[in-house]
């Protein structure tokens, strides 16, 4: 009976099998159904391999007899695939996947032919192969090579006026304006195109548009993501990849710099602005999360969004077993890991800001500022070096004027907001608990506890993370093992505030806003002796942040080492400090003297001043030759702020005025998340099943073996693996982005699934072509603008979109390319259009995402935000600007098919729905453009306002029968509002922009309503 099966099969195929005189290809023909019915059970992952069985390597499936070259009949495969029990065959049905009976034939005829296997085809270097038609555009050679072999024939050229709308929204996202189109229709020089495409590729909308598909993909969004998706401030970072692209920064430069732009030599504030490509990915900010779950998250988005954008791979397929279908395992998935996974970060989200590491990242505008200031702070002190002869003179009869005034040094006054000598109790002072004594100190006397005291100072000053301040003490620990000296901690098991600690000989500096998911503390390095004397000063720059926390041991910055950095939430407490004990831990034992605070931080010189023990008597007393430089300091600072005469002191001032001015305005200057790297690598483990703690074996960096090497295999880094990606032997790279620069012309790239280039993704349409260009790029040194260029130089893209029956019959998706681009504009492009047509649009590049129009309450409603609409120019800014709340897009623009930006997005979207017919028709935003378009159409229309309105929307004026119809389509809504005038003044209010008061309301409402139907047309919304 198996017999009969089999010769009846065969006879099947003989009779019916289609090209069977064709060779079998393997990458072609045989790949596609091995990888996917075979793979899964069979291919790269050893853990689901059933029966020992590889069969994407040859040699592992001849071992087993799975392929008999030239022998079907003793092939197993074949005994499987056509075994009559339903238990034998294969796939198995639990698989749910089965071959067809022309797979069946194909994989028959290939056993037949010698089982021959090919590498797959992106993994293979790429080489330029010569175009097939010399004399043509080299696409286009390639392009109708393949067309005559299908037996098609290309569209002619578009015609000028779609052309010239066709390619500026192409590379600007703009339509052109009448008077542009003017001036190209004029130029009948044989170049006038190239010289469009030259002036389109040198505007600086150029880069505005390039950088609005890198955004989707790096999933650029001005907020965390996650269930708080708190804001942050990334826009310095998007405001680099437009000038890169503006620029023309090299593509393998571009790389370079957003993968490892911190660890180039001298890097400077422009690469460091650029690696915040991979701090992009979502940031949970909740206070219960594992901290180690949500570092490896973060470490594989930044592997899996690098393997997308320069690789095309499925390499997180790798994150939890080996690669079902692509030669990558799950060590190489985790080697890769090692490369981001020693960024110091806290593992949590600071709930409204950035997360660390990040950089002050002023904008050009800004940093001519900061060197104003700069500036200002060296004239001042130059003026002051200058007086340096009268200040000396004027300090000398000074401090022959102090004898018999023992008062303690005046520290720096300047923000001081609580000074507590602590000799005695203070009327705000009192005991709670214990007997402290009174005992001599450093400075007079000091206040002494013998470990069950606790002493409320009085002094509510306010400590909070997000807030500057500093705090100086004089302390003697007699048990340096443990104890609280300071708190202001509110009670509770949260115990916000500020909390100073030993703890096993070294002193800790806590700033708690929630224990322990909002906690930032520091700790000594070196331990403090017990029973000596130390002066104590702690900073916070209101980072909020550990690494923006510092403590001076007797006027020095001590070395520290953070113990938490997850204060993500803003606060502390505004209670009043106690010594010797706290909501938490043991009874200090020891002394402290001279305590005060400020709310500013303060500088290392006023430091080292506030920590001198000595009295302006006893300084003064001192030989000046004798003076150690901080007392010299000491005293000459207290002379200056207290003593000086009225035009030392104005000078001193200005010189303490800059230096304060400087630091508020940084403080105001925008910060940008960047990549570092920790002084020793964390150490990499692959984690069994993708569990974040469940720990296998120590993974070193590396890349996966089907590719080249690194060059440096000794201790590599980022960088190292940066310019391997782009050092043009890998074979992926090239090949990738000029795939996706082709998809924004055509709609899809020559490879469909641009993010996947591996087994199970399709193959290119042409392979030929796709290789040129991969190679041109490289040729080009990466030359961006000039493969944008090519591209759309070519007679390919020029074609006419007309679709005609037979092309799309054969070829409904184009992928043949037998006509021209046409689908529906982005939701950037049509909003943008809407604003530039109407008027509307301000052009103004980068600065801080805005808050245009968006339903009222819909954050609120969705989430703990509420959105704050911006005002004048921010309501008309391009929709690259606009804010992005990771977690609820813009509306109208989510509807309009706009990618999400939770994770690397590389494909476009597109579909059908009669919401974004609405959303055109009713939105706040294109009702307002369809006003002010009407306004220009009643103004600047010279008595024809569809004409006018018809030329600036569509590029084109209006032919006869669309002339006439829209003409009384006006005529109709004219006498609608003439008859309705309340619903014409209801219209004109739409939107904030002012009505021209000089325009009649019921012709300006049936003009608007026009508009409104212009840009709602097809051709409208769809690039011709």
């Amino acid at each position: 009976m198996w017999n009969l099966v089999k010769r009846l099969f065969y006879l099947v195929v003989l009779l019916h099998g289609p090209g069977v005189s064709a060779e079998v290809g393997f990458t072609r023909d045989v790949l596609p159904i091995l990888s996917d019915n075979c793979y899964f059970c069979h291919g790269p992952d050893a853990r689901q391999r059933k029966g020992g069985l590889r069969l994407d390597i040859r040699a592992d499936a001849l071992k087993k007899k799975a392929f008999v070259p030239g022998d079907p009949d003793a092939s197993e495969l074949m005994v499987r695939i056509l075994h009559e029990d339903p238990e034998e065959r294969m796939p198995q049905q639990s698989s749910e996947r089965s071959l067809s009976e022309d797979q069946k034939q194909t994989l028959r005829r290939w056993i037949a032919e010698g089982a021959v296997y090919e590498k797959h085809w992106s993994f293979v270097p790429v080489k330029r192969p010569d175009p097939p038609l010399p004399g043509l555009h080299p696409v286009d050679a390639f392009v109708r090579a393949r067309l005559q072999e299908e037996h098609l024939a290309p569209a002619p050229e578009a015609e000028p006026m779609a052309l010239i709308r066709r390619v500026s929204l192409d590379l600007t996202g703009l339509p052109p304006t009448p008077g542009e189109v003017d001036r190209f229709l004029a130029d009948t020089s044989p170049g006038a195109y190239a010289k469009l495409v030259d002036r389109l590729l040198a505007s600086a909308r150029y880069g505005e548009h390039m950088a609005l598909n890198w955004l989707d993909a790096a999933r650029y969004a001005d907020t965390d993501g996650y269930q708080n998706d708190g804001p942050r401030t990334m826009w310095r970072w998007r405001d680099w990849v437009i000038e890169a692209y503006n620029r023309n920064l090299p593509f393998d430069r571009f790389t370079i710099e957003q993968l490892a732009g911190d660890l180039l030599p001298n890097a400077g504030l422009a690469e460091q602005i650029a690696t915040g490509f991979n701090r992009n990915h979502r940031y949970n900010s909740e206070a219960g999360i594992p901290l180690d779950e949500f570092l490896l998250e973060n470490a594989v988005d930044r592997v899996d969004t690098t393997a997308t954008l320069w690789m095309g791979l499925t390499l997180g397929c790798a994150r939890c077993h080996d690669h079902k279908y692509d030669p990558f395992s799950q060590e190489e998935y985790y080697q890769l890991i090692a490369f981001f996974n020693s960024v110091p970060e806290s593992g949590r989200a600071v709930k409204f800001g950035n997360s660390e590491p990040w950089v002050i990242s002023p904008t050009g505008d800004q940093a001519l500022k900061l060197a104003e200031h700069a500036a200002r702070i060296r004239q001042a002190k130059q003026v002051l070096a200058k007086a340096e002869a009268d200040v000396a003179g004027a300090q000398a009869k000074w401090e022959a004027a102090l004898s018999g005034k023992p008062k303690p040094v005046p520290p720096v006054g300047q923000g001081q907001v609580h000074h507590l000598p602590l000799g005695t109790l203070g009327p705000k002072q009192k005991i709670e608990m214990g007997k402290p004594v009174f005992e001599p100190g450093v400075v007079g006397r000091g206040l002494r506890t013998g470990g069950q005291a606790k002493v409320n100072l009085g002094a509510a000053a306010g400590f909070y993370c997000q807030s500057r301040f500093s705090l100086a003490f004089w302390l003697r620990p007699d048990r340096v093992d443990t104890g609280v000296i300071l708190s202001n901690q509110g009670g509770g098991s949260k115990r916000p505030g500020l909390a100073v600690e030993m703890k096993e000989g070294r002193l800790q500096f806590y700033i708690i806003t929630r224990w322990i998911a909002g906690v930032a503390c520091v700790e000594t390095s070196a331990p403090l002796v017990a029973g000596e004397w130390v002066h104590v000063t702690l900073t916070n720059d209101g980072s909020q942040s550990a690494t923006g926390m510092a403590v001076y041991l007797n006027g020095a910055r001590a070395d520290t080492q953070i113990r938490h950095n997850t204060n993500s939430n803003a606060g502390g407490s505004k209670g009043a400090l106690t010594f010797a004990a706290g909501v938490f831990g043991d009874h200090f034992v020891g002394m402290i003297d001279e305590l005060r605070v400020w709310n500013r931080t303060l500088w290392a010189d006023e430091i080292a001043i506030v920590s001198v023990p000595e009295t302006i008597r006893q300084l003064s007393a001192i030989d000046r030759d004798a003076r150690t430089p901080r007392q010299a300091a000491a005293l000459r600072a207290a002379f200056l702020e207290h003593a000086a005469p009225p035009r030392l002191r104005k000078q001193a001032k200005a010189w303490f005025d800059a230096r304060l001015a400087h630091e508020k305005y940084l403080d105001r200057l925008p910060t940008t998340m960047v990549m570092q790297e920790m002084d020793a690598p964390k150490k990499t483990f692959l984690r069994k099943r993708g569990v974040y703690n469940s720990y296998g074996e120590v993974v070193s960096r590396g890349v996966p073996g089907i590719f080249p090497a690194l060059e440096r295999d000794d201790h590599p880094n980022r960088l190292d693996l940066a310019r391997w990606l782009v050092s043009g032997a890998h074979p992926l790279t090239a090949r990738v982005a000029v795939n996706r620069y082709w998809q924004l012309y055509f709609g899809g790239g020559l490879v469909k699934t641009a993010e996947d280039f591996g087994r199970q993704g399709e193959l290119p349409s042409h392979p030929g072509l796709l290789d040129w260009l991969a190679a041109e790029f490289v040729a080009s040194g990466w030359d961006v603008k000039a493969m944008q260029k090519l591209i759309v130089t070519s007679a390919t893209y020029r074609q006419q979109s007309h679709v005609h029956p037979e092309a799309l019959a054969r070829d409904p998706a184009n992928r043949l390319l037998a006509r021209g681009p046409r689908q529906r504009l982005s939701a950037h492009a049509i909003r943008d259009q809407a604003l530039a047509v109407s008027g509307l649009l301000v052009e103004k590049q980068g600065g801080p995402s805005v808050s245009p129009y968006q339903p009222a309450n819909f954050w609120s409603n969705l989430s703990n935000m509420r959105y704050k609409q911006g005002k004048g120019e921010a309501l008309y800014r391009r929709s690259l600007y606009t804010i992005w709340k990771r977690t609820l897009n813009p509306p109208s623009m989510a509807l309009l098919d706009a990618p999400e930006r939770e994770a690397c997005r590389v494909n476009l979207k597109r579909t059908n729905t009669p919401l974004q017919a609405l959303t055109l028709l009713n939105e706040t935003l294109f009702v307002e453009s369809a006003r002010n378009l009407a306004s220009r159409m009643l103004r600047e229309g010279a008595g024809d306002p569809v004409h006018f309105g018809f030329r600036e929307v569509l590029a084109r004026p209006p032919g006869t029968a669309e002339k006439i119809l829209l003409d009384a389509a006006l005529a109709e809504y004219r006498a609608n509002f003439q008859a309705d005038p309340a619903a014409a003044r209801k219209l004109l209010k739409t939107g904030q922009s002012p009505v021209d008061a000089k325009l009649d309301p019921v012709e300006l409402a049936a003009a608007t309503t026009l508009a409104n139907v212009l840009l709602n047309l097809d051709e409208a919304i769809t690039k011709p």
